[in-house]
C-alpha cells in the first residue's frame, strides 16, 4: 500500500502537490453525541468515489468543533457510538490512489471542552463562556491540541492539514488567565469596554495570541514531516492582512452561507498577490437530502478558477458516516466540468488594470473598537465588487506585498486611510516615478506621514459633513450628503468641482505618473451618495481611461471579468467571463435565487503585443462570431453562454 509518506517524498521531486492540484474532496463531518460514527463508512463506496470524482487530494475531520474524533484517540474524545477508523479508512483509499490525504482539524472550536473544562473556553467582557472557542492562553495547548496533531501525525502521516476555526468565530477574551498575563506584561488593567484607555492593547494582546499559536501549531508539524503542508482557514486576506506566518503553505476559506459570490472573488484576488496558492471550499448541497444547483456550483467553480484558485469540494456523510450514491455521482459532474477548463487555469498570471492597497496598520486602527478577533474589512469588499460590476479587473494587495512588490495595476486606489507608514509613502512616490498613476481619497490627506501634500499637490484644510452638489461631465450635477474633505490646491489640477469651485477630484502630473485625489470616500457603503455607482464610474473613466486600460468589455454589470496569461505550453491571454447574477438570500442563505439563464453576446477589446494565431471559446474550441486585430488591440465577439466562457487568445512563437 502506498503511504502518505512516500507521497510526500514524491512531492519534493515533482514540487509542492499542492500547486499541482485543481479539484480537492473534503467531507465535513463534526460528529454529535447521538450519531453513529463510522458504522456505514464502506471503503468500496469511497473508493467508487474517487474512482468517479478523480480529486488532486481529499480531506476528512479528524477532529470537529463538538469535540469528537472520527478515529481512536486516547488523548481527546471519542463519540459514545463509536464503530469505525474513519480516518485510516479515508487515508488508506487516498494512499491507493496515490493522491494526498489532508487532515482536517479544528484547533479553535470545541464544545466538549466548553462544557467539561470551561477554564480553557474564551469569556466574553461580561464573563459568560464564548460559544465554542479555545483560548490559547491557558493550557490547552500543552496539554490537548499540540498532543492531539502529534497522535494524528503518528498515526496517520498526512500530507496536508486544513486548521479550522482559529480565529472567525472568535473574540477578545476576558478569561483570568488572559486578565492575570495581560496584566503581568503590560502593567495595564483589562478594559472594561471598548472604550477604555486599556483596550487597544488588550486587543492586540488577543491577536498576538493567536500570531503564537498558529506559528506553534507548524512548527508542531514540521518537526515531524518538513514538507507537509497547512492552511489555517480564512487567515491572511483582508481581515488578516498582513505577511503569512512562514510555516503555512497554501490559503483556503470555506464558504456555506450566504454564498456571496462577489465576496469570493474579492478573496481570491487579494490572496493571488499572496504569494502561496490558494482555493474555496464551498457546499454541494442545500441541505442533507438536497444537492445544491448546479449552476450555483458552477458560477463558485467559475469564480474561483478566474481569479487563479483551486476549487475545493464540502459534502457531509450521513450521521452514520456513510456517503450518498447520488452525492457521488454529483462530485463526478463537478470533475468532468472543472477538467475541461483546467488547461486554460494552469500556471497562468493575472494581468489587472488595478491594483487596490489595503495598510494593514490602518485596517486594524479602523476595526478596533469591535470585539471580534480580526473584522473584516470595512471598504475592501465593497471596493471589489464595484470594480467587478465596472468590468475593471482589479488585484487586491497589503502594504507588505507592496513593499516587495511587483504591483501589477496601471491604478493603485488607496481608500481613505486612517494611516499611511512612511515605507509606503516611499512606495507610492517610486510606483508613479515609474509611471504609475494613484488614486487617493477622502482621509489620506489627514495621515501624519513626510510629503503627502506635496505628493498630491493638495493640501488638508478641514472636515466637513455637509450637503453639496459637484458637477460631472454626461451626469450634470449631483447632489450629495457624504463626508468631504476640504482641500486647497498646490501644483495639482481641478478635475471636477463642488459648488464654489471647492475641489472635489484634482490630478497631479509626477513624472511620467500622476497622483489623483478625491474628496470624498467614494466606495464607502453609506453616506448618501446619490447614484454612488455612476459616479463611482465617471471618476474611474476620468482617472483610468478606457484607452489605457488593458481590457475593456461591454456586457451587462453581472458578468465578471478577469484576464489572465499563460507562457507554456504556448503563450495565451485567457479572458474569463462569469456569470455573477442570482445567489442566496435571507437567513443563511435560505433562499436561492439561480443565475440568469445565460450571457448575452459580450464584446471585449483586449491590447496584444501581436496579432494571435487564433483565438477560441473555450472549452470546445468554439469559434467566436466575429474577431478582428488593429493597432495593438483585439476585438472579440462572444456567441452567448451559460455561467463560464473563456476567450483564449493564442499566439505564435
Amino acid at each position: 500500500m502506498c503511504t502518505n509518506k512516500k507521497q510526500n517524498s514524491e512531492s519534493k521531486e515533482t514540487g509542492n502537490w499542492y500547486t499541482k492540484g485543481f479539484y480537492f474532496l473534503h467531507y465535513d463531518h463534526h460528529v454529535r453525541e447521538d450519531w453513529d460514527m463510522g458504522k456505514d463508512t464502506d471503503p468500496d463506496q469511497i473508493r467508487r468515489l474517487l474512482d468517479l470524482a478523480r480529486p488532486d487530494a481529499i480531506s476528512l475531520i479528524t477532529k470537529g468543533n463538538t469535540g469528537y474524533t472520527t478515529y481512536p484517540t486516547k488523548v481527546g474524545f471519542r463519540p459514545p457510538h463509536y464503530y469505525k477508523d474513519m480516518v485510516k479508512i479515508y487515508r488508506d483509499a487516498a494512499a491507493e490512489h496515490n493522491i494526498p490525504f489532508i487532515a482536517y482539524y479544528n484547533p479553535g472550536r470545541d464544545k466538549y471542552i466548553m462544557e467539561h473544562k470551561p477554564e480553557w473556553n474564551k469569556m466574553d467582557i461580561n464573563g459568560k463562556l464564548q460559544d465554542r472557542a479555545i483560548c490559547y492562553n491557558t493550557p490547552v495547548v500543552e496539554e490537548y491540541l499540540l498532543p492531539q496533531v502529534d497522535e494524528i501525525m503518528d498515526l496517520y502521516h498526512p500530507a496536508g492539514w486544513w486548521m479550522d476555526g482559529t480565529f472567525p468565530h472568535h473574540y477578545v477574551c476576558f478569561c483570568e488567565e488572559c486578565k492575570k498575563d495581560f496584566r503581568k506584561q503590560t502593567g495595564l488593567e483589562p478594559p472594561d469596554s471598548p472604550r477604555s484607555e486599556s483596550w487597544s492593547a488588550y486587543k492586540k494582546f488577543n491577536q498576538d495570541q493567536w500570531r503564537q499559536f498558529v506559528h506553534k501549531l507548524a512548527e508542531r508539524i514540521h518537526a515531524k514531516d518538513p514538507d507537509c503542508l497547512i492552511a489555517c482557514a480564512a487567515a491572511w486576506y483582508y481581515s488578516i492582512p498582513e505577511k503569512p506566518d512562514p510555516g503555512y503553505g497554501f490559503f483556503s476559506h470555506d464558504f456555506s452561507w450566504p454564498g456571496n459570490v462577489y465576496f469570493h472573488s474579492g478573496v481570491l484576488r487579494f490572496w493571488d498577490t499572496q504569494g502561496l496558492p490558494y482555493d474555496v471550499m464551498t457546499t454541494t448541497f442545500l441541505s442533507a437530502d438536497k444537492l445544491k444547483p448546479f449552476d450555483r456550483l458552477a458560477q463558485e467553480m467559475a469564480v474561483s478558477l478566474s481569479n487563479g484558485g483551486r476549487f475545493y469540494a464540502w459534502d457531509n456523510p450521513s450521521p452514520s458516516s456513510g456517503l450518498y450514491d447520488s452525492h457521488i455521482d454529483y462530485m463526478g459532474r463537478l470533475s468532468s466540468w472543472l477538467r475541461s477548463r483546467q488547461p486554460y487555469w494552469q500556471d497562468a498570471e493575472s494581468m489587472p488594470d488595478v491594483s487596490v492597497l489595503e495598510i494593514a496598520e490602518s485596517h486594524y486602527l479602523r476595526t478596533d473598537t469591535i470585539s471580534a478577533l480580526f473584522p473584516n474589512s470595512r471598504d475592501i469588499p465593497k471596493i471589489a465588487k464595484t470594480l467587478s460590476m465596472l468590468h475593471m479587473h482589479a488585484e487586491i494587495l497589503a502594504d507588505w506585498r507592496l513593499l516587495e512588490g511587483p504591483v501589477r495595476g496601471s491604478l493603485l486606489i488607496l481608500n481613505d486611510p486612517l494611516v499611511i507608514p512612511d515605507s509606503v509613502m516611499y512606495k507610492l512616490d517610486e510606483y508613479v516615478n515609474r509611471g504609475g498613476s494613484v488614486l487617493l481619497t477622502a482621509g489620506a490627506l489627514k495621515c501624519d506621514v513626510s510629503g503627502i501634500a506635496e505628493f498630491a499637490g493638495v493640501e488638508y484644510v478641514s472636515e466637513a459633513s455637509q450637503k453639496v452638489s459637484v458637477n460631472v461631465p454626461g451626469m450634470g450635477t449631483l447632489p450629495l450628503q457624504y463626508k468631504w474633505y476640504n482641500v486647497r490646491p498646490g501644483d495639482a489640477e481641478i478635475i471636477l468641482s463642488g459648488e464654489k469651485n471647492v475641489p472635489f477630484l484634482t490630478r497631479k502630473e509626477a513624472g511620467p505618473g500622476a497622483v489623483w485625489y478625491c474628496a470624498v470616500p467614494m466606495f464607502e457603503e453609506s453616506g448618501g451618495l446619490s447614484h454612488p455607482d455612476a459616479l463611482r464610474k465617471a471618476i474611474l473613466d476620468i482617472v483610468l481611461p478606457e484607452s489605457e486600460r488593458r481590457i475593456n468589455v461591454k456586457a451587462p454589470e453581472w458578468v465578471e471579468v478577469s484576464l489572465r496569461k499563460q507562457e507554456s505550453p504556448n503563450k495565451r491571454y485567457i479572458v474569463h467571463l462569469v456569470n455573477m447574477s442570482g445567489g442566496r438570500v435571507g437567513a443563511r442563505g435560505s433562499e436561492y435565487i439561480s443565475p440568469n439563464p445565460s450571457m448575452p453576446v459580450c464584446t471585449i477589446s483586449v491590447r496584444v503585443p501581436q496579432k494571435p494565431a487564433f483565438v477560441t471559446l473555450e472549452p470546445g474550441g468554439r469559434e467566436p462570431e466575429y474577431w478582428e486585430y488593429s493597432d495593438g488591440n483585439v476585438v472579440v465577439r462572444t456567441g452567448e453562454a451559460h455561467i463560464h466562457e473563456m476567450v483564449v487568445l493564442t499566439f505564435s512563437d
